[in-house]
């Protein structure tokens, strides 16, 4: 029994030569087979471009080796041919990587480029079948990041940001975001990075087409206004003439505003700087608020010495 194959099914005559040119038909017995259908496609692709030659996936059934030589519109004609390819070339679904080179993109990225319909001089498989021709489009491009807008940290309270990330070429209809940080931990994989401590980040944005870009952000620090120190002299004979100075304040953004409290939560009428003049024994408080709203408190005590007091002639101590 003898097996075949053949592009389609149908009747076939088999002759036989023999090494003396002797030719005879028919035999017991002959299977032909239909051989698996030839075909080729062309999927849409999008392709990162960063200088240097693109592979282009071309995926063929049939049976191999495959020969093939193809146009594509838009590029220049050193396009390489393919040829023989072999099932050594093609990967578990079929699929051949043809390589196109950077000259041959002709300085035309971000483009699109189509598959011509015809392939040029043909293409057959090892039976020589004629192909259905998946035709589709590709396209190529570069990819980057361009801007975001960044915002500190505030008040100490884990409130920094990068947001707004902008980004141009090819395959932005479906990115995915990594946030790391700079001891390498992947801190966030969404569109904006949010609620975060002052510090480096770096933002690793995949498109649709493999490509991949980085853009590092440095997230500053605008740290509360810090209270410490400060000396009280005390209030003498009944007088308001108590005073609080020498308090120094660290850390802070902008404009620091100050306001003065005493014992019962109120605010001291002109008591607007960091020094606190003129005032009766007792517990004030200093609130300082820098210009983001961040504040901090210190509060000291300024004692209270009564004037002497004459009774009957003897003098008693005021303390």
């Amino acid at each position: 029994m003898y097996n075949l194959q053949a592009c389609t099914a149908g009747t076939y005559i088999i002759e036989i030569v023999s090494d003396i040119n002797c030719t005879g038909v028919g035999f017991n017995e002959a299977v032909v087979e239909t051989a698996p259908p030839l075909t080729v496609t062309f999927p849409d692709s999008t392709i990162c471009y960063t200088g240097t030659a693109v592979q282009v996936p071309i995926t063929f059934t049939g049976t191999p080796p495959f020969f093939l030589s193809a146009k594509f519109d838009g590029l220049n004609n050193d396009v390489p041919l393919i040829q023989n390819i072999t099932a050594a070339q093609l990967d578990a679904n079929g699929v051949y990587l043809l390589n196109i080179s950077a000259q041959s993109l002709n300085n035309n990225i971000p483009g699109t480029f189509v598959i011509n319909t015809t392939p040029l001089p043909g293409l057959s498989d090892a039976l020589g079948c004629t192909p259905t021709i998946n035709n589709g489009n590709f396209v190529i491009g570069t990819f980057a990041i361009t801007d975001a807008d960044i915002t500190p940290e505030t008040c100490d309270a884990a409130n920094g940001a990068v947001t707004n990330v902008t980004y141009s070429g090819v395959g932005t209809n479906s990115l995915e975001y990594y946030w790391v940080s700079a001891a390498g931990d992947t801190v966030a994989t969404t569109d904006d990075l949010t609620d975060v401590n002052a510090g480096t980040y770096t933002l690793y944005l995949h498109n649709a087409g493999g490509c991949v870009d980085t853009a590092t952000y440095d997230i500053p620090d605008q740290p509360s206004p810090v209270l410490s120190g400060g000396a009280a002299t005390a209030a003498t004979c009944n007088l308001n003439n108590g005073s609080i100075t020498d308090i120094v304040i660290s850390g802070g953004t902008g404009n620091i505003t100050y306001e003065w409290l005493n014992g019962a939560g109120t605010t001291i009428n002109g008591a607007a700087s960091i020094d606190l003049n003129n005032v009766a024994g007792g517990t004030y408080t200093l609130v300082a608020t820098d210009a983001n709203g961040c504040d901090d408190s210190l509060s000291l005590t300024i004692d209270a010495f009564a004037s002497p007091i004459l009774n009957g002639g003897i003098v008693q101590n005021a303390y």
